[in-house]
Order: C-alpha cells, then sequence, then structure tokens
C-alpha cells in the first residue's frame, strides 16, 4: 500500500504519490479491499475502514482522552467513552467529541488529574501570559519551542517511544530534574517573562510595533478601580493552574503577595525589608501562620495593598506591571502548575 511514496525537498509540504512504482492492484487489509491508484488513495480508503474496525471503536476514543485530558481513566469512565463514541455512528466527528467531552461531567469531576508534558505546559503558559495578538508575535521572547527544546529535553516531532510517542505526561511528573530546570528557570532567567515594553526594535521580530505590557487590562478590580493585591494573586492563580483556590494556602499566597505588592521575596520583606536584622533566607512554617504571628500578620499587610497598574508615572506603572511577572514566574514554576485537575 505504501510504495511509491517520496520527498522532493526537506521543505516539501507533502510527500509525492507516484503511479509509476505503486503497487496498483486493490489490497486485503483488515478484511476489506483497499484500492487506489496511489498509496494516498489508498492510505484514506484505509482510514475509513480502520476507524469503524472493533478495536478502533474500543481503543480510540480513550486513547484521545488520555493523551489530552486525564492520565488515570476508570473503567467506568473508559466504558463512557466508548459508548458515546459508538453513538456517533459512521460519521465521527474529532471536534463533537471533543466539545461534548469539555462539558461532561466526566471531564470536570475533581478526581480528574492530567499532568503536562513540557511542551503542553510551556504551551498553556504563554498563551496565558500574552495578553494579546500583539504580544504574541513577539516569538522571539515568547517561544515554546525554545523553551522545550534546549532546556527540558522535549524535541517535538522526534520521538523515544514507539513511532509517535515522546516524553509522556506522567515521566514529566516524576521527573526531578525536570522540575529542577523549570524552577531554575524562573529564577535565574527572570528575563523571560519580566519585559514591560519595546520600543519597537525590528531586530526583535519581523513586525515589532512599541509596546507595553498591562496586566490591568483584564486583572479584576475593586469597586473604586485599584487592583488590590489578594484578588490580582487568586486571578493569577487561577489563570496559570486552572487550579481551586484551595490549593492557594498560606505559604503560596505569601510570597505572591509579596512579589506583587514589594518585587520582594517574602523572607526579605516579612523579617524587615531590608532593615538592620532583615533575614531574606527565612524559612516559614506552619507556626509563623498562627493568629498574631508574622506569617499572619505580613499576609494582612501585603493582602490590603494595592498595585499602581494604571499608574501616570511611568516607571510605577512598569514596575508594577513587571512585579506581576515575578509572581507569574513563581507560581509557574510550583508542582501545581505543572498538572490540571477536574473542576
Amino acid at each position: 500500500m505504501l510504495t511509491d511514496m517520496s520527498e522532493q525537498s526537506e521543505d516539501a509540504e507533502e510527500l509525492t504519490f507516484g503511479t509509476a512504482r505503486h503497487h496498483a492492484a486493490a489490497l486485503e487489509i483488515l478484511h476489506s479491499q483497499i484500492a487506489g491508484t496511489t498509496a494516498r488513495n489508498k492510505i484514506f480508503a484505509l482510514a475509513e475502514v480502520a476507524i469503524r474496525h472493533p478495536e478502533s471503536e474500543a481503543n480510540l476514543p480513550v486513547k484521545i482522552i488520555q493523551g489530552l485530558a486525564n492520565d488515570y481513566l476508570s473503567e467506568a469512565d473508559m466504558a463512557q467513552l466508548r459508548s458515546y463514541w459508538q453513538q456517533m455512528g459512521q460519521n465521527k466527528s474529532l471536534l463533537t467529541f471533543l466539545q461534548t467531552y469539555a462539558i461532561s461531567r466526566q471531564f470536570h469531576q475533581p478526581g480528574r488529574v492530567k499532568y503536562l508534558t513540557p511542551l503542553e505546559r510551556n504551551l498553556i503558559f504563554l498563551n496565558r501570559f500574552a495578553l494579546n495578538r500583539t504580544e504574541s508575535e513577539f516569538t522571539s521572547w515568547y517561544s515554546p519551542m525554545a523553551l522545550v527544546t534546549w532546556e527540558e529535553g522535549y524535541t517535538a516531532f522526534s520521538p523515544t517511544h514507539n513511532v509517535f510517542g515522546h516524553q509522556t505526561s506522567e515521566e514529566a511528573s516524576l521527573s526531578a530534574d525536570l522540575f529542577k530546570t523549570v524552577y531554575n528557570r524562573s529564577v535565574d532567567s527572570l528575563w523571560r517573562v519580566a519585559r514591560v515594553e519595546s520600543s519597537g526594535d525590528a531586530s526583535l521580530t519581523e513586525q515589532a510595533p512599541a509596546w507595553e505590557k498591562n496586566w490591568g487590562a483584564l486583572a479584576p478590580r475593586e469597586a473604586d478601580g485599584s487592583w488590590r493585591t489578594d484578588l490580582v494573586a487568586e486571578w493569577l492563580w487561577q489563570r496559570f493552574t486552572a487550579s481551586r483556590l484551595a490549593g492557594f494556602g498560606d505559604f503560596e499566597r505569601l510570597y505572591t503577595y509579596s512579589l506583587l505588592a514589594t518585587g520582594r521575596d517574602a523572607g526579605f520583606y516579612c523579617t524587615g525589608n531590608g532593615a538592620a536584622g532583615t533575614n531574606p533566607d527565612y524559612v516559614f512554617t506552619d507556626a509563623d501562620f498562627n493568629t498574631g504571628q508574622g506569617g499572619r500578620n505580613c499576609l494582612a499587610t501585603l493582602a490590603a495593598q494595592t498595585l499602581d497598574l494604571a499608574s501616570t508615572d511611568a516607571t510605577r506603572r512598569k514596575d508594577a506591571n513587571r512585579r506581576v511577572a515575578y509572581a507569574v514566574a513563581f507560581i509557574s514554576a510550583l508542582p501545581q502548575a505543572q498538572l490540571l485537575h477536574g473542576e
């Protein structure tokens, strides 16, 4: 079936399917006669047969959902997916299948867990970090392929498992080295996300308009129009982890609040903010969040502060937007940002 297929050049959009050296006669595959004048025609003819094969009916819907949304499907989950797939009949639509799943109880059940591969995690992160199309066009700044290829050992379309498989999501979740890489990048390569303006330097991209980051365009405001630290922090947490706020505990809040409100690590700010005796390496414990203790008091102080995201003072405005990036870098390095749960 696959005879007389050739690649004309590395830049060709598809193979060339010839006839001179192609096995022209019909072939029996999957107990069906597969006919076609070229390999391409036979492939499409076989696809119509293969998708209706009992093994495809049973396995394809499960593999699709396991790959995209749930690493731990139960037997009941799989039975439900197979049943719906079969009910779609002869004219199956992948888009309809995914849309139906996306609004299903199965997708939204709290027990659903999907670990993210480096490519998935970076695509999600960069899509949520870019606030508009102009920012998305700064490809030299926000390149998921550059991140995963060189730093996280994930090369798209270069399989290490079988024909189509690279690092699995579960493998990524178990890799201490990968977690270390993600964490170190959020600290050592903060410049990747902390840029807040461009003057229109054509060397950055083919079309580089003057641009300034504006988190205030989307971040939630108080009734008086201000951006309160605790509300912005909760919004960022949900935007970048797609997780319930139950996972946003005292420790996560304290560090996020401190970065948003002050641009400083919580250990630095809460233990003196640079005054004599400040301990930037202070490690908070559960006891610090008891009533009247330093961590609890600092958390309350930081929560009520506001961000100057719309200040007429350009320096203050850009600094506020830069501090949002600091908080995003912190959140994206946490384990909670490396998996998805149902809601």
